[in-house]
């Protein structure tokens, strides 16, 4: 009843530093300088159609999240997009060219007029190829691969959406995969996205 709290104002992703011996606190809110990010490439269910870039949902003020499949090819992060076959934009690029999750963690910015010369992309191997979980750590400059692993037990292992309510029509293979959830109850597959007015089904086999 007699302590004193420390009191956070808005709530985030913070660096809290305590120093033991001067008996000091200080702490810092970093703000990332990048409005949006996308996902794009043949290991993602974009392609290489850059209009088609997965936007990534932001999660704090500094972390970007992508939930969903990843498929044997390469795949890198645009920061903007200006239309069709307008590749000279800015990227979050790995620093070194086919980096591989588990690799190098660490990733760049890189403007728009070195986009093209400079095109580097991280690679995923066919045994590498599944569900995922990356996070951008946009204020560390960090990339985090998890690899969701679907429990043996249950019944379905995958579930997909096709349809023309969708941003790949009735295009196969399906491109559009529901993430599994092991946060929720078991079984759960989730995805979340635009719809437009139109019809979807969810095969369970590709």
């Amino acid at each position: 009843g007699t302590e004193t709290l420390f009191h956070i104002d808005k709530e985030g992703y913070y660096f809290i530093t305590v120093d033991v011996e001067k008996l000091t606190i200080a702490s810092e809110y970093p703000e990332s300088i990048y409005e949006k990010v996308w996902a794009i490439g043949n290991a993602t269910p974009a392609g290489w159609t850059i209009m088609n870039a997965v936007k990534l949902k932001k999660i704090n003020n500094i972390q970007f999240v992508y939930e969903g499949d990843l498929y044997e090819g390469e795949l890198k992060f645009p920061l903007d997009l200006r239309g069709e076959n307008n590749w000279n934009i800015p990227y979050l690029m790995p620093k070194t060219n086919d980096t591989e999750p588990g690799g190098d963690n660490t990733m760049e910015y890189v403007e728009d007029e070195k986009a093209v010369a400079h095109d580097y992309k991280w690679k995923i191997t066919e045994s590498q190829a599944g569900s995922y979980k990356i996070i951008l750590d946009t204020y560390l400059m960090e990339i985090t691969f998890e690899k969701i692993e679907i429990p043996d037990n249950l019944p379905i292992k995958a579930v997909w959406m096709t349809g023309d309510a969708t941003a790949t029509k009735w295009d196969t293979p399906f491109k559009i995969a529901f993430q599994y959830n092991p946060d929720e109850k078991e079984g759960t597959f989730v995805w979340e996205g635009h719809l437009d007015q139109g019809e979807i089904k969810f095969p369970l086999s590709n």
